[in-house]
């Protein structure tokens, strides 16, 4: 069944680009979750105490991994107990992980 896939020059040309690419996307993702970690961490040791989604390291991780997909509701309690260390926190964080990760993945495919 796989043979029909490769009738297609273009399809070969992208299997083969992915093919080279999946050892440095592999450090890239590893690198992505090292730094989303390490926001978990200060995350949880700043807001841990008076924020619910901080309160322990995992709900941290998870609270984290929420502002990727721009689902984050509890920027206004972070900015309640701390605005400048909120504001610093979330936008450096998108900032990192936003151009990063696009410098990365442009640099793997070029």
């Amino acid at each position: 069944s796989l043979r029909f896939i490769t009738l297609s020059n273009t399809f070969n040309l992208l299997v083969v680009t992915m093919q080279i690419s999946l050892v440095p996307l592999a450090f890239l993702l590893a690198a992505c979750f090292l730094i989303t970690v390490a926001y978990s961490c200060t995350a949880f040791i700043l807001f841990g105490e008076q924020v619910q989604s901080y309160s322990s390291l995992l709900r941290a991780v998870g609270s984290t991994m929420l502002m990727l997909v721009d689902a984050y509701d509890d920027y206004g309690m972070l900015q309640a107990v701390n605005p400048t260390a909120a504001f610093f926190f979330y936008w450096s964080y998108a900032f990192f992980i936003l151009f990063f990760t696009l410098n990365m993945v442009i640099g793997i495919i070029t």
